[in-house]
């Protein structure tokens, strides 16, 4: 992490880079993140298109991530309430943590379920139940997205 970099407030504790598959934390890469989110939330705000803006921003957003070396985000849809607050707190109020902390959040909650799997198939990679409990065996209507 720079040392130039200001103080954000956000907590420097639970980010990803605690597992072993991980070339690199998110909180440790923090730089490489910010930017996509400050770009998420302009394209968000500037709303250039009749329909779709959310669905095309969080596109970008995962292209950009993944162009960081970061796995696409999902934004579970029990999420997305507060997803949607924390994007207006940012536009409305000018306070962008709670965006910021949001999908920090759903970068590293995808970077832990990858870890988790890779270390179930590590285990044992035959395994029937290696993918239990990550959304997958009860069909893609279960793990819905925004």
């Amino acid at each position: 992490m720079r040392s130039d970099r200001p103080d954000d407030g956000l907590p420097a504790t639970g980010f990803a880079g605690s597992h072993p598959i991980d070339a690199k934390g998110v909180h440790d890469d923090f730089d490489a993140i910010r930017p996509r989110i400050g770009f998420h939330a302009m394209f968000e705000n500037i709303h250039p298109f009749t329909d779709g803006n959310g669905r095309t921003g969080r596109q970008i957003l995962n292209l950009m991530l993944m162009a960081a070396g970061y796995r696409p985000v999902a934004i579970k849809h029990d999420a997305g309430r507060s997803y949607g607050k924390s994007l207006e707190a940012w536009q409305v109020d000018g306070d962008p943590k709670p965006f910021i902390s949001q999908l920090v959040q759903c970068v590293d909650q995808e970077e832990r379920a990858v870890a988790e799997i890779v270390g179930r198939l590590r285990e044992n990679p035959f395994s029937e139940n290696a993918i239990d409990g990550i959304g997958l065996e009860d069909g893609p209507a279960r793990g819905r997205s925004l």
